[in-house]
């Protein structure tokens, strides 16, 4: 699922989440987004995924879940 854009970014007390992927984790959760899938979970910090009880899944992790071995790897 895509979602928009949260235009007050303001309204959310992020802690450790890298200034960067706020923008991302304040639309995930102002669209009620239950994971965000990416590869790049270290920048979101995990005080702020406990405080607004969101999940960051590692995008490898997602597909390797999501899809046979043989649909996987070409």
């Amino acid at each position: 699922m895509v979602v928009p854009d949260v235009p007050d970014l303001e309204s959310f007390d992020f802690q450790d989440t890298d200034p960067k992927d706020r923008p991302v984790l304040a639309a995930a959760i102002a669209n009620h987004t239950p994971f965000i899938i990416t590869a790049n979970i270290k920048d979101f910090g995990p005080a702020d995924l406990m405080t607004y009880q969101m999940t960051v899944v590692h995008l490898g992790l997602w597909l390797a879940y999501r899809l046979s071995m043989t649909m996987w790897r070409p």
